[in-house]
């Protein structure tokens, strides 16, 4: 099976799951959480699509980059986040 990910792909993916983060994020406010929790919400909001593994957590830090979501990692063996509060 051949993988793609040329810019628009990334787009697509983006613009599919973005929302989805952020909804997340907006929710939880102060609140610590694992990837796998961000990975099954966003699973669980954009169903019948499906959602690469990591695709949740490549945008996540896509959206932190662009200083759209307020989101840090405390313990990266873990997989632990904090939602900044703002």
């Amino acid at each position: 099976m051949m993988m793609l990910d040329s810019p628009s792909d990334r787009a697509r993916v983006r613009s599919n799951i973005a929302g989805s983060i952020r909804k997340f994020v907006a929710a939880r406010h102060g609140e610590t959480f694992t990837m796998a929790d961000l990975t099954a919400f966003v699973a669980r909001d954009v169903w019948p699509h499906s959602v690469a593994p990591d695709s949740a957590g490549r945008i996540m830090r896509q959206l932190v980059a662009d200083k759209l979501i307020d989101v840090v990692l405390v313990d990266r063996s873990r997989s632990l986040y904090l939602i900044e509060a703002s």
